[in-house]
């Protein structure tokens, strides 16, 4: 047996059991990086762990359901993961809080801590994790929905961290705002304004819809060395929060899908001139892109334009002339866009290597052509849900690009329900708006 292999990925090995895990780490004591995701190991492979990865510095765990708190018990009075750097326990649901404290005291060195996917998790959890590891550089918390604010207000004392990752936490209030079952402005405040804000690079706070604008003038007034930041799906930050981004100077990419940004929030956005990726996918509330998108940075290399009922052939004829050094674009589930606005793109954006025009109902096998034509280092073409193009077209795309996507399904409901979600809105908030005749009654 060759006992100097370092790093070894078992990650959805269905027949992976104790026993043979237990010789592979008996037998390879040098490992450093060990994956074990989606595997059904017990507590006496973690036992294992205990006693024979005195090495390992990375270790996944991910959805491997079937070792107990107990495990991680026998883990903790061990000599093994003492030097772990990395550890994702993301779906682990079986394990208590009291699994997690024990797990927590042996985490000296870790710097990237993944807990998605963790549905049950509870504050105290969290809290035992960042006062132990004080050391954390990365946290991802995605779809932890029993956490509150509470959970983060070690954060305060953290000065190491530069990568956090937060999303549908339903359930996290704010005291002055219990009726808001949501986080708010309050967590953010917890997390930037401590000696870490001003070194965060990466935030991810989408679907979090208790964040205000004020959440957005506090990351945007303490992280100032942000590169990725992505507040999708939050319905209450306005464009009074989203103009605010002009001062991240650093700012590379920048997601906020399915939120309520407007034309002028996204304009000054598109301004930025560090950005390089934006995603405004779902965002119904976009209007007069041709004027919007003409003045977008010329450097832009990735942009997500999908699902929006507004965007026309006019707005991707400027949008093309303006960012020519695009190398992905994705305008999938635009209803009113032709093979004109392919014939724009391919005419002139040369660098382009992906492509998605998937549920373009007026998009034939000519853009297939115009995309040949145009953009000799395409090799990825996503066109699902394409009814009007051809199977003839899709066997040569597939001669001639390397990656081709294609279905003539009908496009999901969900992309329909997007668009019309958002027409509902604004009709309410039309007729919330009162007319000068009920003002002059009111008055």
């Amino acid at each position: 047996m060759c006992r100097n292999v370092q790093h070894l990925s078992l990650s959805g090995c269905r027949f992976l059991n104790d026993e043979q895990a237990v010789i592979l780490l008996e037998g390879f004591r040098a490992l450093l990086t060990l994956d074990l995701s989606k595997t059904s190991i017990t507590d006496t492979t973690i036992r294992a762990l205990s006693k024979y990865g005195t090495n390992l510095q990375v270790l996944n765990l991910a959805y491997c359901t079937n070792f107990t708190t107990k495990g991680l018990l026998y883990l903790s009075g061990g000599e093994g993961c003492r030097m772990l750097k990395f550890l994702d326990m993301s779906g682990c649901l079986q394990i208590s809080t009291q699994g997690f404290a024990a797990l927590a005291s042996l985490l000296n060195y870790l710097k990237s801590l993944v807990l998605n996917d963790l549905y049950s998790l509870e504050n105290e959890a969290v809290q035992v994790f960042l006062q132990k590891a004080t050391g954390l550089e990365e946290i991802s918390l995605l779809s932890a929905g029993r956490l509150s604010n509470a959970a983060f207000r070690d954060l305060e004392n953290y000065s190491n961290l530069r990568k956090f990752a937060l999303s549908k936490n339903f359930k996290v209030s704010d005291s002055l705002l219990s009726n808001c079952p949501c986080i708010t402005d309050a967590g953010v405040r917890h997390l930037v304004d401590g000696p870490s804000g001003p070194q965060l690079t990466h935030l991810n706070l989408s679907s979090i819809n208790g964040l205000t604008d004020v959440a957005m003038y506090r990351i945007t007034s303490k992280c100032q060395k942000l590169i990725f930041l992505d507040m999708s799906y939050n319905e209450r930050i306005t464009d009074s929060g989203f103009e605010l981004l002009s001062s991240l100077y650093k700012l590379e990419e920048f997601k906020c899908r399915g939120s309520v940004i407007g034309s002028h929030g996204a304009s000054v956005i598109g301004k930025i001139r560090s950005i390089r990726k934006l995603d405004f996918a779902e965002c119904q509330r976009l209007e007069d892109l041709e004027k919007i998108t003409k003045n977008f940075n010329p450097d832009l290399t990735h942009l997500n334009f999908s699902i929006i009922q507004g965007l026309t052939n006019n707005g991707i004829k400027h949008l093309a002339f303006n960012c020519r050094n695009l190398e992905s674009i994705r305008i999938a589930g635009c209803p009113d866009l032709t093979d004109v606005a392919i014939q724009y793109i391919a005419g002139v954006c040369r660098f382009l290597k992906h492509i998605d025009i998937s549920g373009l109902p007026h998009v034939s096998d000519r853009s297939v052509k115009y995309l040949k034509k145009g953009c000799r280092n395409m090799n990825y073409l996503q066109a699902k849900y394409s009814s009007s193009i051809t199977k003839e077209a899709i066997v040569k795309a597939k001669k001639w690009f390397a990656n081709v996507e294609f279905s003539s399904h009908e496009p999901p409901i969900w992309w329909s329900e997007a668009i019309s979600r958002t027409g509902l809105k604004q009709q309410q908030e039309q007729a919330s708006i009162p007319t000068q005749k009920q003002k002059s009654f009111k008055n």
